[in-house]
């Protein structure tokens, strides 16, 4: 017997699955817009969908590798389930909620939208994965989970959801003040703390309306710091040993904590750190959300020069030199900007830091 138990009122797309996943997964097809991107979606949830029901005790899941090598993790199918129930309390998502499902399947973020429908009873409605989901989907929602791009391009759409889960990245600062000033009555977006290793997010933080600075840990969770100053964390429903990670927090209490970037990005750039997280907060009133960041390239001089890397061209930004020096003292300026036409991406839709450090170390 499988440790998932499907829920009498789970639905997929409008279909429940049936004794034969090939017939499910041909009426799948039908309800997506077609092409090859849509078969190969289906397939994907299909075969996720029906392993989650089999016999067996653990389903294989892949990091993202945004921040370094991919690898793969056998998670225990009863992880999934107690993290789908700490979902479901944190947002009151109970029988029949009306989810979007516009994230890969391949990944913890996608697997874990379609355990949460399946175990709790969501009606659940999937759309192939793309940085404006609900441009192919009609209706209102009361829960979604998207990344930073997704929610960036989807601005004008994101009154139709009641609950917005945003994980993946960091939301701009200054993307939010404009969201202030957009307004969206009946929409509250929040910002995950989340990992593979924890079967996705352990903590939450509600960006919008309230403008919450610290994560605050889901039932069951607790914090602590590494004597490196990193966040561990203790939640043995879904983890089941002290996870330590790189990521440096200010810690408030065992539930509570500030996010102040990761350990191992800082650029020690002539024997100044700099940490990319402050320099892109002050760069995000001067660029487009999403379409910047900053890392640390080898140079000789310096050990690793701090290096701004904008999706683009050079006269979309006329005056960006010019303000970056106002912005900033000299050892804390980017010393190199560089334009790219387009970020290299993971299938999630997360820039690939490690490849674009690569490229730019390998032309330095």
């Amino acid at each position: 017997m499988s440790d998932m138990k499907i829920h009498p009122r789970f639905r997929l797309n409008g279909l429940r699955p049936g004794d034969d996943p090939a017939v499910f997964c041909q009426e799948l097809e039908k309800t997506l817009p077609g092409g090859e991107a849509s078969a190969a979606y289906a397939r994907e949830m299909t075969d996720f969908l029906y392993r989650c029901l089999d016999t067996g005790r653990t389903i294989r899941c892949q990091t993202s590798g945004s921040t370094g090598v991919p690898k793969t993790m056998e998670i225990e199918k009863s992880r999934m389930v107690a993290s789908a129930r700490m979902t479901c309390r944190r947002f009151g998502l109970g029988e029949d909620t009306r989810a979007l499902l516009c994230l890969p399947i391949a990944y913890i973020a996608g697997r874990m939208m379609l355990v949460r429908a399946l175990t709790a009873g969501w009606d659940l409605r999937a759309v192939v994965s793309s940085s404006r989901p609900l441009e192919q989907v009609e209706g209102r929602f009361d829960f979604a989970a998207l990344v930073p791009l997704q929610l960036y391009e989807s601005v004008e759409a994101l009154s139709r959801i009641r609950k917005v889960l945003v994980g993946g990245g960091a939301v701009s600062e200054a993307f939010l003040g404009r969201l202030a000033e957009f307004g969206l009555p009946g929409t509250a977006i929040y910002q995950s703390y989340a990992m593979t290793e924890t079967v996705t997010h352990v903590a939450v933080r509600e960006l919008y309306p309230s403008g919450e600075k610290a994560y605050t840990a889901l039932d069951g969770v607790r914090f602590s710091l590494s004597e490196e100053g990193c966040l561990v964390i203790d939640a043995p429903a879904v983890a089941g040993e002290r996870v330590v990670t790189r990521d440096r927090a200010a810690l408030l209490d065992q539930r509570h904590f500030l996010w102040r970037g990761r350990a191992d990005t800082v650029i020690n750039s002539g024997g100044i750190k700099i940490f990319p997280e402050d320099t892109e907060e002050v760069l995000a009133g001067m660029l487009p959300a999403g379409r910047f960041l900053v890392g640390g390239v080898p140079d000789e001089r310096l050990g690793e020069r701090q290096v701004l890397f904008v999706e683009g061209c050079a006269a979309d930004f006329p005056d960006l030199e010019v303000r970056m020096r106002e912005a900033f003292d000299p050892y804390h300026r980017p010393r190199q900007v560089v334009f790219v036409p387009l970020f290299p991406r993971t299938s999630t839709g997360k820039v690939d830091r490690m490849r674009l450090l690569r490229e730019a170390a390998a032309g330095h």
